[in-house]
């Protein structure tokens, strides 16, 4: 469905408009890592060196989890930052390409869309070197700019991140995505709808 998106910030597209928080640390689903593997079948995730990392694989998810869930789709403009080191280095290939070095920064990126974004995550991937994911962004339409008949819906679009840890924080992410994909009348029946779908149909379907 055409959503009328050009190209441009991140805040461009969602400005004006609101989403509540929902904050649901859990347990990883079952299929979280994609082809049916589970946290129990250790033969799907790679082993460590010893040393190497003091987080442990279902911890690193677990913080990469409530990263998205607390923080990226908190209410507060500093709901991200806690889940972040200090001197966190940041970038979103379409909203701010040019690396985000800090709190402050990476501040002064999400206030102007903090009230308004979701960003909940699907799968999750690991490696030697941290965790990467796949999300679906929802944003409620809360003016005309998309037609007078669209206002009250959402956006949304599916993406991945790339997150590396140091000190128990994520030390790097790095967002891949190219915005909306179409809009749903409903984020949470959306989101429900996607959580049913085996994994394989899941990434064979398109997020709009």
């Amino acid at each position: 469905m055409d959503s009328k998106w050009s190209p441009g910030s991140l805040s461009g597209w969602i400005s004006d408009m609101r989403v509540s928080k929902k904050s649901t640390a859990q347990d990883p689903d079952p299929d979280i890592f994609g082809a049916g593997c589970t946290l129990a079948d250790r033969e799907c995730i790679p082993i460590r060196e010893q040393g190497e990392a003091t987080m442990t694989d279902a911890e690193r998810i677990e913080l990469a989890r409530r990263l998205f869930e607390e923080g990226w789709s908190g209410d507060s403009p500093e709901s991200p930052l806690a889940f972040m080191t200090e001197d966190a280095v940041m970038r979103d290939v379409l909203g701010h390409p040019e690396a985000m070095r800090g709190h402050q920064e990476i501040l002064n990126f999400f206030s102007p869309v903090a009230k308004v974004l979701r960003v909940l995550p699907e799968e999750f991937f690991l490696n030697e070197r941290g965790v990467s994911l796949t999300w679906m962004a929802y944003i409620e339409i809360t003016n005309d700019h998309h037609g007078p008949e669209n206002k009250g819906r959402f956006l949304c679009g599916e993406g991945m991140s790339r997150l590396e840890f140091r000190e128990d924080l994520v030390c790097l992410e790095i967002d891949y995505w190219h915005g909306p994909q179409g809009m749903c009348d409903d984020w949470q029946q959306h989101r429900e709808a996607r959580k049913k779908m085996p994994p394989e149909v899941r990434a064979a379907t398109p997020g709009g």
